[in-house]
């Protein structure tokens, strides 16, 4: 089985930070994927645009490019690259992440072993201005019975980790066009039958430094209670788990900045 890198970038990423993320996965994987389709999502600057053309000339990986003339979001750039993705199995990467050594490895061989598995997360380090110093460490549940109760109160995988067999995906109606965009797909995934899982293990090291905290506000605030509100009409949840989540939510993110660091990293 071969396999695919889908992987986004937009202005607003650190050009830097997109570098050492492309090398985690182009170079200093145990076991190199056979394609990295990039969707360029709406114009770059230079730096970006040069790092790209780089990477273009050095990768032993075949590299495809989707160029989008304006930014259309995440959701709908994840979908149209998975059109190009010309593998069944596909493992997701973000533009600011760095993929441990083994990750591939790891994830490719778990998937061979469970052909009934449909969805593969991992545990993730968080990491701020230091790429050494670890934060936090995201630990989701394991096994599918596990991941289905906990998808109820928080999304249980972790995205920046995530391989999926693109057909389940596609049965699944892709992305929904929604903020934050990936929960909602692994409950409809979840309602619909598919099979989920999370290696034990820390596979990738996420950048959620304060900043980034600070920034899931009322925006991504008003996309989790669209979320609750969906899995309670689709009957995922009942009414009292509705309000109860919704109220837990809305404490952590609107709570002030130095508080909101600390809800954030006993909420993960």
């Amino acid at each position: 089985m071969s396999f695919s890198i889908l992987m986004s970038v937009y202005s607003q990423d650190n050009p830097d930070y997109f570098d050492k993320a492309l090398r985690s996965v182009l170079v200093n994987q145990t076991l190199a994927p056979d394609e990295l389709v990039l969707v360029i999502d709406g114009p770059l600057g230079s730096k970006a645009e040069n790092i790209i053309q780089y990477w273009i000339g050095q990768s032993q990986v075949p590299i495809r490019l989707l160029r989008k003339p304006k930014n259309e979001g995440l959701a709908k750039a994840l979908n149209d690259g998975l059109d190009l993705c010309s593998n069944e199995l596909v493992f997701r990467m973000d533009a600011d992440d760095i993929s441990l050594e083994s990750r591939f490895s790891r994830q490719y061989t778990f998937m061979l072993e469970n052909p009934d598995v449909d969805v593969l997360g991992a545990f993730i380090s968080e990491f701020g201005d230091d790429e050494s110093e670890v934060l936090s460490i995201r630990k989701v549940p394991v096994r599918h019975g596990d991941i289905c109760k906990f998808a109820k109160a928080r999304n249980p995988i972790s995205h920046p980790v995530v391989c999926f067999r693109k057909s389940g995906v596609v049965v699944a109606g892709g992305y929904p066009l929604m903020y934050p965009e990936d929960y909602m797909l692994w409950i409809n995934m979840i309602q619909m039958g598919a099979k989920f899982a999370n290696i034990p293990e820390v596979l990738l090291k996420m950048r959620t430094g304060e900043s980034f905290i600070k920034r899931r506000g009322f925006r991504f605030l008003k996309g989790e209670l669209r979320s609750y509100h969906y899995m309670y009409n689709s009957g995922f949840i009942s009414l009292f788990d509705f309000i109860r989540y919704s109220f837990a939510r809305s404490l952590l993110r609107l709570a002030p900045p130095g508080l909101k660091v600390l809800l954030y990293r006993k909420a993960r």
